[in-house]
Order: structure tokens, then C-alpha cells, then sequence
């Protein structure tokens, strides 16, 4: 369930304790520009249940330098317990990164660009080295993708069982099946959606999710 949109702090505290209460698997909010900060939210929320998923749906991967990402995912999991998802995907507003003096380049580059980060961010959560040291080995991570958008050139790969384990924790998405070991979107309105999903209100048309 989406914590966007709340006029103050105890109304979005008592969203997220509503949304543990009735059952809800996972609390998400957005990052984009003109709304709040989405780890600020997610450490708000955490402080106030001890269940109910945290999840970023999603980060644009274009805000943030990965060194500064792994810090902010590692202090949330620490506070909440180990109950951070990071949902991360390539952006596709362009006038926030025009507003916010980033680049826009075309969909291909913007999902290397995704992939490097990602990878740079796995890297640093799993160096045992790396302070602060995340609960979750490792934190589960799910790849966004606009339905609008062609077909994501980089190839995000895991195993079937993480596939499956992913398929049972997604929320207010697109679960996704196992094909070898590539994710395969399906449609948000196909079977074994949860009751959260269910209740979402506007699930994203194509994403992939898995524990990577």
C-alpha cells in the first residue's frame, strides 16, 4: 500500500500501522520530485510497526550515487529489523531530471546505467566490510520497468527459487515467473496476487522483481 500523499506526520504514522493491522505485506513509496523523500517515510513507518514490508517503488536509479544508496538501504534494514525492499528502475520523467540538472538519455543507457548501479550497490551490501551492515543477506531488489518503454536491453538474472520467493512477496506489481533463470513480467491481474495486491489501486503494468 502506497504511503504518498499524506497532509501530516501522524496521518502517514497511522497509515502505516493501518496498513500492518489489516494485513498489508509491504508499505512502498515513490521517488520523484515534489513529493516526500522516499527512505525518510520508509524509516517513519518503520519506526511505528514491526511487520509490514518497506519498499521503494521505485527509486529513479538516476537520483542517487550508489556509495550513498547502499548507506541509506543498509541504516533502513538496520532500523526496521531487516524488512527493506529496494525497488529501483531507470526513471522516466524527464522533466524532474531536467528540473533536478540530470541527464536524459535514451532508454537503453538509462538501464546500463541502472545495471551499474545496482551492481555497484549489491557490491557494497555484501562486503561484510561495509558500515552499516544490513540484517538481510541479501536485500531482496526489484527491477521497474513502464509498460511504455521497450523491452529493458540489460539482462537481470536470478535463480527460479528467488523468483518464487519474489512472486510471493510482491505487492501493488506485476508478479513475475520463472523461464530458466530470466524474469518474465506478468500481467499485475493474473493469478496468486495477494490480498495487498489485490487492494492496490494502480499497480505498475510491467516490472520484474526478484532477491538478488
Amino acid at each position: 500500500v502506497s504511503l504518498a500523499g499524506w497532509p501530516d506526520g501522524p496521518a502517514l504514522l497511522a497509515a502505516a500501522r493501518t496498513a500492518e493491522r489489516e494485513g498489508f505485506d509491504a508499505v512502498t513509496v515513490a521517488d520523484h520530485l515534489g513529493h516526500t523523500a522516499p527512505f525518510t517515510v520508509l524509516a517513519a513507518a518503520a519506526a511505528v510497526t514491526s511487520r509490514v514490508r518497506l519498499r521503494t517503488y521505485v527509486l529513479d536509479a538516476y537520483f542517487w550515487n550508489p556509495a550513498l544508496l547502499a548507506r541509506e538501504v543498509a541504516t533502513l534494514d538496520r532500523l526496521s529489523g531487516g524488512r527493506v525492499e529496494l525497488g529501483i528502475g531507470a526513471g522516466h520523467m524527464r522533466h524532474e531530471h531536467v528540473d533536478a540538472g540530470l541527464p536524459f538519455p535514451p532508454v537503453a543507457e538509462r538501464w546500463r546505467h541502472t545495471a551499474e548501479v545496482l551492481a555497484e550497490v549489491r557490491r557494497r551490501l555484501a562486503d561484510a566490510a561495509h558500515i552499516p551492515t544490513p540484517v538481510q543477506r541479501p536485500v531482496p531488489v526489484m527491477v521497474a520497468e513502464e509498460a511504455s518503454t521497450p523491452s529493458a536491453p540489460v539482462a537481470f538474472t536470478v535463480s527460479t527459487a528467488a523468483v518464487r520467493r519474489s512472486r510471493r512477496r510482491m505487492v501493488g506489481s506485476a508478479p513475475v515467473a520463472a523461464s530458466g533463470t530470466t524474469l518474465t513480467p506478468l500481467s499485475p491481474f493474473g493469478p496468486g496476487k495477494s490480498r495487498a495486491s489485490r487492494a492496490a489501486t494502480a499497480p505498475m503494468a510491467d516490472c520484474a522483481a526478484a532477491t538478488v
